[in-house]
């Protein structure tokens, strides 16, 4: 079996050259959701079974994987017996008992999902949200309630910020508290933004801006 993930080229450059190869006894662990990890065996053209090992990753940790594409062979007691790790045409020749032509013919690996975590201690938040589907891939701070406090200022939350249009409900500041802070500016991102919030409620009830005039929108 070869575990890969869809972030690392060369996982991509390991299901190509084996899909070429077409033996039926490679199995692809992912370490992905199983719809990335589908699209990760379109793309690669691999055939073969693909099963998924999702967060925390635990058949990628009970292996000992810190890097992808690592493929094992596994004998038939179940029991762990060769492996290479990154791309190596000579030693997966040697593992499938196969010939791998073409180049190129050796290619270092990346980092294995979890492995930072496990190294390092405690989970990457980051890295979490963005695998969950929770962020583009911008930075996203968790909302612990600390940061959420601190973000806000202290402010009361049923503090009024003005009626907003259409409808004319009462915008207040304890929404805010459920959203985190993207890209980690804190107080003074949430000050900007009630700021801005504010001007708006200001703009469409007619009241006059910082200059003295009405608006007429």
């Amino acid at each position: 079996m070869i575990f890969v993930h869809a972030d690392c080229p060369t996982s991509m450059l390991a299901l190509r050259r084996l899909a070429a190869v077409g033996s039926a006894d490679v199995v692809c662990i992912a370490q992905e959701r199983p719809e990335v990890a589908a699209r990760l065996a379109r793309r690669a053209g691999f055939e073969q079974t693909v099963l998924v090992d999702p967060a925390p990753y635990a058949v990628s940790r009970s292996f000992g994987v810190e890097t992808v594409p690592t493929a094992v062979r596994i004998d038939v007691d179940g029991r762990a017996r060769d492996r290479v790790v990154g791309w190596d045409a000579e030693g997966y020749s040697s593992l499938l008992g196969v010939v791998i032509d073409g180049e190129p013919r050796s290619k270092p690996g990346c980092v294995a999902r979890g492995f930072f975590e496990e190294s390092f201690g405690g989970l990457d938040e980051l890295e979490d949200m963005f695998e969950r589907g929770w962020s583009d891939g911008l930075p996203v701070v968790p909302p612990t309630p600390e940061r959420v406090e601190a973000m806000v200022g202290g402010r009361d939350g049923a503090r009024s910020l003005g009626l907003v249009p259409p409808a004319q409900g009462e915008a207040t500041l304890e929404p805010s508290r459920v959203f985190p802070d993207r890209g980690g500016r804190g107080g003074g991102r949430a000050r900007s933004a009630l700021q801005r919030a504010r001007g708006r409620c200001d703009d469409a009830a007619g009241r006059p801006d910082r200059g003295g005039e009405r608006s007429s929108a």
